[in-house]
C-alpha cells in the first residue's frame, strides 16, 4: 500500500498523526453556519440551462484528512488565530477593506491561500497543485503566499454563509495553467490566484471591486463593470465575482496575454 504524506509538511501520514483539516475553520463556520442549510456542490456547464448537483453536506464536514496533526495544530492554528479578528472585522463590516496595514493584507492573504488550496484539494477535479507554496506558509511564516495573487472585496449583495466556485484556466491548446479559487465568508469576498504553469502573469480586474491583497506592490491593469443589479442565485453572484479578477500569461513581446478559457466551475 503507497504511504499517504502530509501535504503540509510531507511527514508520513500515520494513524496517530493524521488529523482532519477543515477548509472553514470550526470558529468561522459557527459564525456562517445556517440553520437547516446543507453545503452543496454544483458542476458548472456552461452548454447545460441547469448545474449538476455533486453531493450535500454539513459545513463542518467540508475537510480533508491529507494534513497531520503537527501543522494542523501548530502553524495552521496560529495563522488562524491571527487572521480571526481581521476576518470577523471585515465580514460584519466593522472594518473597510481599504484601510488594512500592510501587515493586516500578509496576514489576510496567508489565510486565504492557506483555505484556498484546501477548497482546491477538495473537488472533484484534481489538480497538481504547487504544493511548496502552500509548506512554505508553514516554514517561513513572516512571509507572503509568493507565487499566488489575492483579492479581497467587501459586497453588502453577498448572503450569510459559505460560497466558492474554483475554476480551471487554461492555455488555448488545453493545458491547465492556474486555478482561480473565488470563496466568500459571510460578506467577504476573496479570490486567489494559483499557478500551475511557472510564467510571468499579467493581472486584470475591476478597479471599482476588488482590492489587491499580494503581492503588496501589485500592480493591476484596472477595467471598470457595474455590477447587475440582480442575479439568479447567491452563487452567480460568486462566479461573477470571481471571474472579475483575470490572469493571464505574458507572451515573449511582452505585451500579448496567451488566450484562456475557463474550464467548467465546481461551485457551492
Amino acid at each position: 500500500m503507497a504511504t499517504r504524506n502530509c501535504l503540509a509538511c510531507e511527514r508520513e501520514l500515520t494513524g496517530e498523526i493524521v488529523s482532519l483539516e477543515h477548509a472553514i475553520p470550526q470558529w468561522l463556520a459557527k459564525e456562517i453556519e445556517l440553520p437547516g442549510v446543507s453545503l452543496r456542490h454544483f458542476v458548472h456547464d456552461e452548454c447545460k440551462a441547469d448545474d449538476a448537483l455533486i453531493r450535500s453536506h454539513q459545513l463542518n464536514t467540508f475537510g480533508s484528512k491529507k494534513i497531520c496533526r503537527i501543522c494542523n495544530n501548530g502553524w495552521m492554528s496560529s495563522l488562524e488565530s491571527a487572521a480571526k479578528p481581521l476576518i470577523l472585522d471585515l465580514m460584519h463590516g466593522r472594518t473597510s477593506i481599504l484601510a488594512l496595514t500592510d501587515v493586516a493584507r500578509l496576514t489576510l492573504s496567508r489565510w486565504a491561500v492557506k483555505t484556498t488550496f484546501m477548497i482546491a484539494v477538495l473537488q472533484t477535479i484534481q489538480y497538481e497543485l504547487p504544493w511548496t507554496i502552500f509548506q512554505m506558509l508553514g516554514k517561513r511564516e513572516n512571509d507572503g503566499p509568493n507565487g499566488c495573487f489575492v483579492f479581497g472585496t467587501q459586497q453588502p449583495g453577498l448572503p450569510k454563509g459559505f460560497l466558492h466556485t474554483c475554476l480551471a484556466d487554461l492555455f488555448s491548446e488545453g493545458q491547465f495553467f492556474q486555478v482561480r479559487v473565488g470563496f466568500s465568508v459571510h460578506q467577504l469576498h476573496f479570490v486567489v490566484v494559483i499557478p500551475i504553469v511557472k510564467a510571468l502573469r499579467a493581472v486584470k480586474t475591476s478597479g471599482m471591486v476588488h482590492v489587491p491583497l499580494w503581492p503588496l506592490d501589485l500592480r493591476v491593469l484596472a477595467t471598470y463593470k457595474k455590477i447587475p443589479e440582480s442575479f439568479e442565485s447567491s452563487y452567480r453572484f460568486n462566479d461573477y465575482l470571481t471571474n472579475l479578477v483575470e490572469a493571464g500569461a505574458v507572451s515573449k513581446n511582452g505585451v500579448h496575454l496567451e488566450v484562456i478559457e475557463a474550464n467548467p466551475a465546481v461551485a457551492v
